[in-house]
């Protein structure tokens, strides 16, 4: 079986550190350079499963590409930073722009970043 991950969300949120401490089974780093167009990185789950994880870009000059990788989507993971509500903005822009490519089937979650350095983001307003 083979799953197709999507990350999006604004710039900086962590999306790239999460995706790598999980592939890579590695420490969270939490310096990293912005992603430019999309990053790839492939995690085995027992024998018969790949799971390809697709990192986009939070910078909105590359929007237009995140929207083109839905068409072949499994899942799609909102990122956002709980210290900033504009990330959250932002990723409510993105779920209209997958509402909107009629790709229906895809499964979605939201993640919370930076929890630990204190919350901006309102649970109400998630």
């Amino acid at each position: 079986m083979h799953l197709r991950v999507l990350l999006c969300g604004m710039e900086g949120v962590g999306k790239t550190a999460v995706m790598t401490a999980y592939v890579e089974g590695t420490p969270f780093v939490s310096e990293y350079m912005p992603t430019l167009g999309v990053d790839m990185k492939i995690k085995r789950l027992g024998r018969n499963t790949k799971v390809r994880f697709w990192d986009t870009s939070g910078d909105k000059r590359f929007n237009a590409v995140t929207r083109t990788y839905f068409s072949d989507t499994d899942i799609v993971i909102f990122f956002y930073d709980a210290t900033c509500l504009e990330s959250l903005y932002y990723i409510e822009d993105c779920y209209r722009d997958l509402l909107q490519s009629r790709f229906l089937d895809i499964s979605t979650a939201v993640v919370a970043t930076k929890i630990d350095q204190g919350r901006s983001v309102p649970m109400h307003m998630v």
